[in-house]
């Protein structure tokens, strides 16, 4: 392999003194890293790994270096320190790094310990899953007009980032142009959910009611099935906003001793969804596979409300076995029966085929399976 045909990589950690650094420098060096650095860095002190592997520019060779940078960062641990990021590049790059290091500790020649690993599963098909047609409900059939009414009273946010004195969308209207189908339906739901309520991953003081009154519009079930899936999908992704917000916060950790701090917002927004939950669930008979589906994933997400579905789920994956929608299924048939083991083998399984590196930011079993169902669709 020529330098760019090959990749090495820099992973950094953070120690709080000089000495701790140097410490840690040589534990990496005995590991077998050839080149470590050490150097101030804002109020810490910053040990760099160059690691010239050289791994194969493919997946398989980049997944070769990310557990070698984990051997690397549980030797950082021992140590008192912790992660700060990793860089992927080439082994030309990586040399010029070492070249212009400050503190340089060598060991020319030594290589760490190269895990051989397997190549990881394609993801499994999809089921085939049809909708019914659709049919067009009444006008009045959804949210009633006092509650369309309260929504006028809400402070919706400006969200433009090009224009701050632009004026959002007028939000009851949005809400009421959703209970009739027509052929701007997905755009304004698409306006309603990604500008006003949970704008690229983030959430607003409101966002909580505004996703309690989107559980409305789906639970009478008078909408065509095809804008029911739609609206479970960001009823799903709405649930979610805790779990995300708490493996953000251990991507950022990385750290096995991780103790989550759950956002106010994050869990109101799921209270909100919550309290609708058993409407939305006792519509599991009258739904066809492909939205019953996503009521089995929010079952998941609300044990306390799902469990009596449990039989019901795994019912319905064994129907459709060896397909993602399968796998999705029985874990969350897994999580609602409260079976670790069963969740940790299947979060495994997914993880590899879904291409997910959730192994070592100290998330348990159950919550990890919870942040892989919030994001089944994709």
């Amino acid at each position: 392999m020529t330098n760019r045909d090959s990749l090495g990589g820099r992973h950094h950690f953070a120690a709080q003194a000089e000495d701790a650094a140097i410490d840690l420098a040589l534990a990496l060096l005995a590991y077998g890293f050839a080149y470590v650095g050490v150097s101030p860095w804002q109020r810490e002190w910053m040990v760099t790994v160059f690691d010239e592997g050289p791994y194969a520019a493919d997946e398989l060779g980049e997944r070769t270096m990310t557990a070698v940078r984990k051997a690397a960062a549980a030797i950082a641990r021992e140590n008192g320190a912790r992660s700060a990021g990793a860089l992927v590049e080439y082994v030309e790059d990586v040399a010029e790094g070492i070249a212009d290091a400050d503190l340089l500790f060598r060991n020319p020649g030594a290589r760490p310990p190269i895990p051989l690993l397997q190549p990881l599963p394609d993801p499994p098909p999809d089921a085939l899953w049809e909708l019914p047609a659709d049919v067009v409900p009444p006008a009045d059939a959804l949210l009633p007009a006092d509650e369309l009414a309260s929504l006028s009273d809400i402070d919706w946010p400006i969200v433009s980032h090009d224009d701050l004195d632009e004026i959002p969308g007028d939000v009851p209207t949005l809400f009421a142009a959703l209970r009739r189908e027509d052929e701007d339906w997905e755009w304004l739901l698409a306006e309603l959910c990604y500008v006003h309520l949970l704008p690229h991953g983030t959430c607003y003081q409101a966002t909580p009611l505004g996703m309690r009154h989107l559980a409305r519009l789906a639970a009478p079930g008078t909408l065509p099935a095809r804008r029911r899936l739609q609206l479970y999908e960001q009823i799903v992704r709405g649930a979610g906003t805790m779990t995300r917000q708490i493996v953000e916060q251990a991507f950022r950790a990385k750290n096995p001793d991780f103790h989550p701090a759950v956002a106010e917002l994050g869990r109101r927004i799921h209270l909100a969804i919550d309290g609708e939950v058993p409407w939305l669930l006792a519509r599991w008979d009258a739904e066809p596979p492909a939205t019953r589906y996503l009521l089995a994933v929010l079952a998941a997400l609300y044990p306390h409300h799902g469990h009596h579905l449990r039989d019901h789920i795994g019912t319905m994956a064994a129907d459709v076995p060896g397909t993602r929608q399968s796998a999705y299924l029985l874990l969350a048939e897994a999580v609602l029966r409260d079976d670790e083991e069963r969740t940790a083998a299947l979060v495994a399984e997914i993880s590899a085929w879904a291409r997910l590196e959730l192994d070592d930011i100290g998330l348990t079993p159950q919550l990890t399976a919870v942040f892989i169902l919030t994001d089944c669709r994709k």
